[in-house]
């Protein structure tokens, strides 16, 4: 150790910044004598970053780029490798490994200096090869908690490329290994030249059209199936995983697709049973004797590398034992959720009111207005709207208004009476829920709410909720974080006029999507509160 610290004190200071390719013999020979030492993890460290500065001085390019993004087990890859040598240094290319498919091309061919030097290769994927996903999704989760097998993996902040490709340089004798991930480029026509990994897919994904599937009566439904191919010329047969409660027709389905990344839509009939249920049926796939049961989600956006990972290919279906009463819903979106797609498979009619919309139609059409999550805070005109929703509330109308940020609210009157918001709320989706006034008409009408109604909920019971109201409302639901104090701020009831003004807090942009029964029992109740004949 003293003496590689004492050559690299004199490295440092014989350094050319203006010829950086001058201290690669001293940086080699350093490398030389760190090969020789007792591997260990400090020894492996410091050999990739001394690695790394001889590539850097020696302004080494390597790359391999495939000729598409991606391929499925089994099928060959193009592969062009390409290397440049920016320095009047002796380095040859010696070969080229393909570690993970056990492939390897010996070529011996030196690197001129600023010559690039291109090897095309055809590889291919080995039947049993994995997919490309994120190794803490490759086991099931458990609740809060990621599974992971391989415990060398836990901390790596994102998984190792799917075909690594190893250039091994040969430096008057002294071997140089570089690891560089299979990419795929491409140009675009406003971002110029791109990159993103090689990705290795199911030969044919599955995904539903709605994840979740709602029934609030006994009549079928039809179910649609996307498939898509990531290799060509694949056949098979695609079927649910039944549960017996649920009738599925046909029970399977023949499929074809001659190219890749085809796509076809498949249709399947669904019957709900007469009871309340639920159920999660996978979506599986038979092909050539193989079962496959993944979708894909691909998450892109300029200013994060792309992310495509695998999950399993479900769709949950829920048979609810619903009365449901408003027929016509406006919704006023805010930051975004996914509300209105959810009443819609309900059998509502919901129609997005655009702020010309608002300003402009008679609102009294509408059954039932609500707000999405946030619209107090991210849409400019309700500061003028307001009024004419107060007044649609006291015509007879009734106004649902979701969370908002306690900050930078567009008006100080949310409600018709005062309300302070604030950043209490429920994190623990199983704390108790208990009812502030058992008879009061949310719990009630028209459909009778229990404490079952709060089974099941997903990430949170609810979020900013209000910390002080006028007299005028009346809080529905009390509950608390474990060693915390009842919150009973979270839902609050108000008749205005005619009409009913609600505000809740409950996380409904998060229980409606996830299918959650009893969240779709109390929204109804909240959305049908103007039809509401008792006292």
């Amino acid at each position: 150790g003293a003496i590689i610290g004492e050559k690299l004190q004199t490295i440092l200071k014989t350094f050319n910044p203006l010829n950086p390719s001058s201290s690669i013999p001293k940086l080699v020979d350093l490398y030389n004598r760190m090969d020789k030492l007792e591997n260990n993890y400090w020894v492996e460290v410091k050999k990739k970053e001394l690695l790394d500065i001889i590539r850097s001085c020696a302004g080494l390019w390597m790359e391999a780029i495939a000729n598409d993004y991606s391929a499925a087990a089994g099928d060959e890859v193009d592969v062009k490798s390409t290397l440049v040598n920016r320095s009047n240094n002796n380095f040859k290319l010696d070969k080229i490994e393909f570690p993970s498919i056990q492939k390897n091309s010996v070529l011996n061919k030196e690197l001129n200096n600023n010559q690039p030097l291109s090897i095309d290769s055809k590889i291919r994927i080995p039947d049993s090869y994995p997919i490309s996903q994120p190794y803490w999704l490759i086991e099931k989760p458990s609740k809060g908690l990621f599974n992971v097998a391989d415990q060398q993996m836990i901390g790596q902040p994102e998984n190792p490329p799917s075909i690594p490709v190893k250039f091994v340089l040969d430096y008057n004798g002294t071997k140089l290994e570089y690891a560089v991930p299979l990419l795929y480029r491409w140009n675009d026509r406003v971002d110029g030249e791109l990159y993103r990994p090689f990705e290795i897919r199911p030969p044919v994904i599955a995904n539903v059209t709605n994840k979740v599937e709602i029934f609030s009566n006994n009549n079928p439904r039809e179910v649609q199936v996307k498939l898509k191919s990531n290799t060509a010329h694949v056949s098979g047969e695609v079927h649910f995983n039944v549960n017996s409660n649920w009738k599925i027709t046909p029970q399977s389905i023949l499929f074809t697709l001659n190219n890749k990344y085809d796509e076809k839509v498949i249709t399947f009939n669904v019957t709900p049973p007469q009871m309340q249920d639920e159920a999660n049926l996978k979506i599986e796939l038979n092909i050539n004797g193989k079962v496959y049961s993944k979708s894909l989600v691909e998450i892109s956006y300029p200013h994060i590398e792309r992310r495509v990972y695998f999950p399993e290919s479900e769709i949950k279906l829920v048979k609810l034992n619903v009365k449901t009463l408003a027929g016509k819903i406006g919704y006023i979106m805010g930051s975004g959720d996914e509300i209105p797609d959810c009443l819609r498979n309900m059998g509502y009619d919901v129609t997005l009111l655009s702020d010309e919309i608002l300003e402009g139609n008679n609102l009294s059409q509408y059954d039932a207005i609500i707000t999405g999550v946030r619209a107090y805070n991210t849409r400019d005109r309700l500061k003028y709207d307001q009024p004419k929703l107060l007044e649609y509330v006291k015509g007879g109308g009734t106004l649902v208004v979701q969370y908002n940020v306690s900050f930078g609210l567009q008006t100080d009157n949310i409600g018709p009476y005062p309300i302070t918001l604030s950043h209490d709320r429920i994190t623990d989706e199983d704390a108790k829920m208990s009812f502030v006034n058992p008879s009061q008409q949310l719990l009630t009408f028209p459909n009778k709410i229990t404490e079952k109604d709060f089974d099941g909920w997903v990430q949170e019971r609810g979020l900013y909720f209000a910390s002080q109201w006028d007299s005028k409302y009346e809080p529905v639901f009390a509950g608390h974080d474990p060693g915390e104090t009842d919150l009973k701020g979270g839902t609050l009831f108000t008749h205005h006029g005619k009409g009913v003004y609600i505000y809740t807090g409950l996380s409904w942009f998060r229980q409606l999507p996830a299918g959650v029964p009893g969240a779709y029992r109390i929204f109804v109740n909240m959305i049908s509160a103007g039809k509401y004949g008792g006292t």
